[in-house]
């Protein structure tokens, strides 16, 4: 007997400090509590530290959950991450931590590929499916800016069986389609929605579910087919939809399918000399209106470029001769800018690279001998000293706008093609060429070319990506915080 009664008060002992520790543990996280909710964050966070410390079981997440939003409150999204990730390392399906990780990504970070690897946890685990709804839309929506189409379909087919009359899912579902190619199929469910767009619903311009009406969705169903036509270089058809979708916000998107697109950027190729990329949008620009004068003109003015070869030649022998006997060094340096001119021309790189530092020694304020310079030693592949010129231009305070577009439009193209070389540092370059492409877009004579290409870069968002992400699916997932 005297056994168990020692036994009897061990067991009521260590029970008793079991349940004083856990005690504890919840007195810390009420006091945090407060002070959270007294604004008094830094105070909130030493205590559910505390906390914690004395709770080891799954409870804790919420502790940490809660700290993560002290952190964020402070603007510390780093400690934020790491207490989110704290609540999900003791409750794998904690849906808001989820969430808040994926928001933490997605607007502070601008790591949309993560988020979006959070976003799709959180509806995985979410039992409400009116939210479940709303993170598959954001997963989906990230999965589209970040290109990952092929990830698309099976979380729209997740999308639709929690509400198949959802307008704004079909819509995700053709836009997938198309940027997958498969343009047929996109065609005629787009065809189909504007049939029966009065039995689906939609997000309306306040955010709330209604009954699908005119123009708000028939513009988007209009684009999407006229772009399926378009990429199947049926542009007559293309256009007849087109136009039902040319104002509000599918405006710019719809300029971006028409021939005047197309021969606004080969004039921005042809400015810094890439005649076979003007080219080549000159031939699209013919494709959809083979009787557009412009891009006609252009192609002419290429082609007499590649056939003047022979009698540029000529005349970069008598330069070369008239360098040699000509004893004013001012007046050879104007030679030499000549000179510059023709061997750039007939792709004599080198030589226009070495003519040029000849000219600037008495002509350094010649921006065209500059860009000349710059583009050779491109072309050489020496990226750094041609940056190196562009930059001294670009970084002018009293350059007009238009050209110092010209400038950035070239340095941009130069260091995006520098961090694909071997030698290239691929992080600091490309974030240089995004930065002169931005420069570039302030002017409308290189803004779509500018954006062309920056489109898949690293760390780019262009304008119509940003767009797409506030329009596409229902828009921010709800948190809660409280």
């Amino acid at each position: 007997m005297k056994i168990i009664r020692i036994y009897l008060v061990l067991v009521i002992t260590i029970l008793s400090l079991s349940s004083t520790f856990a005690q504890d543990g919840l007195d810390k996280y009420l006091e945090a509590d407060r002070a959270r909710k007294a604004k008094k964050y830094d105070i909130a966070i030493q205590l559910y530290q505390e906390a914690i410390k004395l709770e080891k079981g799954e409870k804790a997440a919420r502790y940490f959950y809660d700290m993560g939003l002290c952190h964020r409150a402070l603007g510390d999204i780093d400690n934020a991450i790491k207490a989110f990730e704290g609540a999900v390392g003791r409750k794998n399906d904690y849906v808001d931590a989820l969430k808040m990780l994926a928001v933490s990504y997605e607007k502070a970070k601008k790591d949309f590929a993560t988020a979006a690897s959070y976003y799709k946890r959180a509806a995985q685990f979410d039992t409400d499916s009116k939210t479940k709804l709303e993170t598959l839309n954001r997963v989906i929506t990230l999965m589209n800016v970040t290109q990952k189409f092929d990830s698309i379909p099976s979380l729209v087919e997740q999308a639709k069986k929690l509400d198949p009359s959802n307008g704004d899912i079909m819509y995700m579902e053709i836009r997938n389609l198309n940027k997958l190619g498969r343009y047929d199929s996109a065609i005629t469910k787009a065809k189909f929605m504007l049939k029966n767009f009065a039995k689906y619903k939609a997000r309306n311009e306040a955010g709330q579910m209604a009954t699908i009406k005119p123009p708000r969705d028939l513009d988007r169903f209009n684009y999407e087919i006229g772009y399926s036509y378009n990429k199947k270089g049926k542009f007559d058809s293309s256009l007849v939809f087109l136009k039902q979708a040319d104002f509000g916000k599918f405006k710019k998107r719809v300029a971006l399918l028409l021939p005047s697109y197309q021969y606004d950027i080969a004039v921005a190729y042809f400015d810094i000399f890439n005649y076979d990329k003007a080219q080549e949008a000159v031939t699209r620009a013919l494709q959809m209106d083979p009787k557009y004068r412009e891009p006609k003109d252009l192609e002419v003015k290429i082609t007499t470029m590649k056939e003047s070869v022979k009698g540029k030649q000529r005349g970069i022998k008598l330069l070369e001769d008239s360098v040699k006997i000509n004893k004013d060094e001012k007046r050879r340096a104007s030679v030499y800018c000549r000179l510059c001119k023709l061997q750039f021309e007939t792709y004599n790189f080198d030589g226009a690279a070495l003519s040029a530092n000849e000219c600037l020694k008495f002509f350094p304020t010649n921006l065209q001998v500059v860009l000349w310079k710059a583009i050779a030693l491109y072309k050489v592949g020496k990226f750094n000293d041609a940056a190196s010129d562009l930059q001294n231009v670009t970084e002018s305070e009293d350059l007009p706008t238009d050209l110092k577009a010209r400038f950035a439009f070239a340095l941009g193209i130069i260091m995006k093609d520098a961090a694909k070389s071997p030698e290239g540092d691929p992080a600091s370059q490309n974030y240089f060429a995004i930065e002169n492409f931005k420069i570039a877009q302030k002017s409308n004579k290189y803004m779509h070319a500018a954006r062309a290409e920056m489109e898949g870069l690293p760390g780019a968002l262009t304008e119509l990506q940003e767009e797409e992400m506030q329009d596409a699916g229902a828009g921010e997932v709800k948190l809660i915080e409280e």
